[in-house]
């Protein structure tokens, strides 16, 4: 049993298990995540837990969508957990939107994960990323329409 706390998605039964222990099967090239009831069961998009909980009360995994909902100064943000070369610390890859020369640009940068109980999860990169980019991407024609007015 490890000390670290993973989650991974089981396309089978399309639903998130979590789990201490995860194994690699060289024999058919996949993950496997030890359920409750001691059955191995296949999964993909794997993430570490954060050891952070989020201010809805939910656990922080790689891949998790945050948001800041009270942030009235970028509302244009979010950011997605990631883990760098396999390190214990995960860090937010935050994507906002900045205004240069009249155009707005999507600006990325990376952060801590520190006071977590001011971010939402509002979703992860598996089953929500697009939802969120395309949001994000009217955030900004919006604000560009707006310019030219």
């Amino acid at each position: 049993m490890s000390l670290i706390k993973y989650r991974g998605y089981d396309f089978e039964n399309e639903k998130w298990i979590y789990s201490e222990t995860i194994k690699w099967s060289d024999a058919v090239d996949c993950l496997f995540m030890l359920k409750e009831n001691c059955e191995w069961q296949k999964v993909s998009n794997v993430g570490v837990f954060s050891k952070c909980w989020s201010g809805n009360n939910e656990e922080i995994y790689e891949g998790d969508i945050l948001k800041e909902p009270y942030n009235t100064k970028n509302k244009y943000e979010y950011g997605i957990v990631r883990q760098e070369n396999y390190a214990l610390e995960l860090y937010v890859e935050w994507h906002y939107l900045k205004q240069f020369e009249g155009k707005w640009e999507e600006i990325t940068s990376k952060a801590t994960i520190m006071n977590s109980k001011k971010y939402v999860v509002v979703g992860n990169e598996c089953e929500n990323l697009e939802e969120i980019k395309k949001e994000f991407l009217e955030r900004k024609e919006m604000l560009e329409n707006e310019h030219l007015s």
